[in-house]
Order: structure tokens, then C-alpha cells, then sequence
């Protein structure tokens, strides 16, 4: 070989070398964690004895659709990360929970025009109260939503584009070789290193999150600090109900009637001080007030069911059963299944009330109904 051109490739390779070094740990953790693993490999080997939890991806709404072919239930949940706590022993048919599944209500009949199947017969739907907001979503069509129902992400970008992130938490100790060794059942990093992720229902697990914060009352208090402002997400001020999400919910229902799926809808609850807020600044939020009368009469036309959990304290629940200030916790999702119940619900055929019953009766902890680790 030409001394020149050997003294050349020996100068490359001492210039490459740091990033070989620096890249090598990352790609092993990807890979090794299953990170980089595509979703129609992860639905094959996601089981009740692991958990789905990626930190550097986030292929939810395609996970959640693929799931839902492959499991078939006869009854799902629909609706985005607020209703991810309803589970799967709560009911005495095959059931998925595809919470996440969506994020705008123009989603909602989408996932359903693709996800058409026979033995689907009780479709539980959250309505988040801000997709009813014109100042959160003013319904115009997002045509990168239908993509991403039917495509997993693009894999082979994530260790380029996340690879500063993985990096930084590989010096911090966040993840490490040993902690993929050690929970190499779960699947993804923030399932191996947290145990936060997808169970097989569909369901989410808190683990780590909330085991290392204990009280969840602070994240309450920090969403209650930009109350005033109008402009947090998802707490946007709106005067009136937005009439374009009025039609679409009409549209979808009539595609529930077509698909013979019978709809039990509700509005998602918030903790008591987080209520009390939107009362305080109600002229300001005067769309939420106003939600129940312009809603219910669309389900009664369709013959479907409705209900406005947005405050379960009458239920019993407590602000210390509320992850943060959206997302409530097994225990409210089963004391709202049980209210429904009580008012007659359709959903009482497709559970035994008594055990349900006896699960609340019998639960110690304000988060959790069943005690699980991954």
C-alpha cells in the first residue's frame, strides 16, 4: 500500500475514532433495549409480563392501532393520554385500552374508518373538554395523523437525531448497560430504567415517576400557577363551544351507528382545585360550563350514552387520586365505571359490579387498584 495514502487512512481513522468511541455505547443501549426495535415486532412479543415504554420515539397512535387489530376486543377504550387508567380486569370480555390512541377529536373517527372490526361492540370514548376549544383546535384537518395511524416511525434516524439526548443521559447515569440487563423483559428505556410503559391492555403504568415524587399535589399546584394567563396548554380561555367540533362529534356518531358500535362518551375528570379554578375565572371558561346541554343532546339522537365526570368529588375521589392536573388514576377511572353502572349504563353487562365493587372497597392506595411491578 502507498505510504501516503496508508498515513492518510490512518488519519481518518484517528479522527473518527472519538465518535466511534461516543457513538457505540449509544447504539448498544438502543439496540440492546429494544428501542430501536420496529412496532410490528414489539406488538409480537409485548406480553402481561412486560412493558412498552420507548424514551426516545414515540410511535403511540401506530402501537395502539396495531395492537387493536391484533387483539380484537369486544370492548376499547378511545380517547387520548386521560383515559389511559381504565383496565382491562375491570371488564368480563376481551378488552384494549387504546388511550393515546388520538389526540383531536378529528382523529377520533379516523382511527375508527381504519380500524373496523366485527367483534368491537362497546367503544368507550374520552372527549377531552379543550377539543371542544376553537382556541386549542380550531378543527382543521391534520392529514399527518392517517399517516402515522398505519406507519411505525422512522427507525434508523432516532440514534442521529436523539443521539445528544442519549448521550447526556448516559453520562448522568440515567441509563446504563446494567439497567438493561436487568429488566431486559421490558421494553424500551423508559420501561427498563422507570418502569413507566404500555401494559398489555393498553393501559399505562406509573412506575418510577411516581414512586420518586410521592406527592402529586405539586404537579397540580404548577398548572394552577398559569391558570391567569389564558395560554397553557390545554387550559386555553374559550367563551363558547366550538359548533365545527359540535358537527364532527355528530359525524362520528353517525359512523358508530353505521359500524353498529354502541358509544358510552364522557368528559374526563379533573381534580377538585383545578375545578374550583375554572369556576373562579368562569367567565373565561365559559365554553366548559356550557359543554353538558350542547353535548347531550347530540347522543340522544343517536340513541348513545353520555356522561360529565369533569369533577368526581361527588364520586368520592380526592385531588391525592390525580396523577397531575389531566390525568386521574385507576381509582377514578373504576369509580367512574361504577357510577355508570349506576346510572344504567350498557357497560353493566360487560362487568360483574360486585367484584368491582369489592376492588374499591379493598383498595389501600390512592393511585392504584392493583398492585403490579414490571
Amino acid at each position: 500500500m502507498d505510504k501516503d495514502l496508508k498515513r492518510l487512512l490512518i488519519k481518518i481513522s484517528m479522527m473518527l475514532l472519538p465518535g466511534i468511541v461516543l457513538f457505540l455505547p449509544v447504539y448498544t443501549l438502543l439496540y440492546y433495549s429494544r428501542e430501536l426495535m420496529p412496532v410490528k415486532e414489539i406488538i409480537e412479543i409485548h406480553d402481561k409480563k412486560n412493558l412498552v415504554g420507548l424514551s426516545y420515539s414515540d410511535p403511540a397512535v401506530n402501537f395502539k392501532y396495531s395492537m387493536f387489530i391484533k387483539k380484537r376486543p369486544s370492548i376499547c377504550v378511545l380517547g387520548t393520554s386521560r383515559t389511559m387508567q381504565f383496565r382491562e380486569k375491570y371488564f368480563n370480555r376481551p378488552f384494549y385500552n387504546c388511550g393515546g390512541g388520538i389526540s383531536r377529536l378529528g382523529d377520533l373517527r379516523k382511527f375508527i374508518e381504519k380500524a373496523q372490526i366485527e367483534d368491537l361492540k362497546l367503544l368507550i370514548i374520552g372527549l377531552d373538554q379543550n377539543f371542544f376549544n376553537k382556541k386549542w383546535d380550531d378543527m382543521k384537518d391534520n392529514p399527518s395523523y392517517s399517516y402515522f395511524l398505519l406507519h411505525d416511525r422512522n427507525i434508523s434516524k432516532i440514534p442521529l437525531l436523539q443521539y445528544t439526548k442519549v448521550i447526556n443521559d448516559f453520562i448522568a447515569g440515567k441509563c446504563t448497560i446494567g439497567n438493561v440487563i436487568k429488566r431486559r423483559s421490558n421494553i424500551g428505556l423508559n420501561a427498563i430504567v422507570n418502569q413507566n410503559g404500555f401494559a398489555s391492555d393498553g393501559s399505562y403504568h406509573y412506575g418510577k415517576d411516581i414512586s420518586d415524587k410521592k406527592d402529586t399535589s405539586l404537579e397540580i399546584d404548577a398548572a394552577l400557577r398559569s391558570f391567569g394567563s389564558g395560554e397553557s396548554y390545554r387550559f386555553e380561555f374559550g367563551a363558547k363551544v366550538n359548533n365545527d367540533a359540535l358537527g364532527e362529534l355528530e359525524k362520528l356518531l353517525d359512523d358508530c351507528k353505521k359500524y353498529n358500535y354502541h358509544v358510552v362518551a364522557y368528559l374526563p375528570p379533573y381534580p377538585g382545585r383545578v375545578n374550583d379554578k375554572f369556576f373562579e375565572y368562569r367567565r373565561k371558561y365559559a365554553y366548559l360550563f356550557n359543554l353538558k346541554n350542547e353535548i347531550s343532546p347530540i347522543f340522544a339522537k343517536y340513541g348513545q350514552e353520555f356522561y360529565d365526570y369533569s369533577d368526581v368529588r361527588r364520586l368520592g375521589a380526592s385531588d391525592r387520586e390525580f396523577f397531575d392536573a389531566l390525568h386521574g388514576s385507576e381509582k377514578v377511572s373504576l369509580r367512574i365505571l361504577l357510577d355508570m353502572i349506576d346510572k344504567g349504563s350498557v357497560i353493566g353487562s360487560f362487568c360483574d359490579r360486585a367484584y368491582l365493587n369489592a376492588l374499591l372497597r379493598n383498595s389501600k392506595e390512592d393511585l392504584f387498584i392493583f398492585d403490579e411491578s414490571y
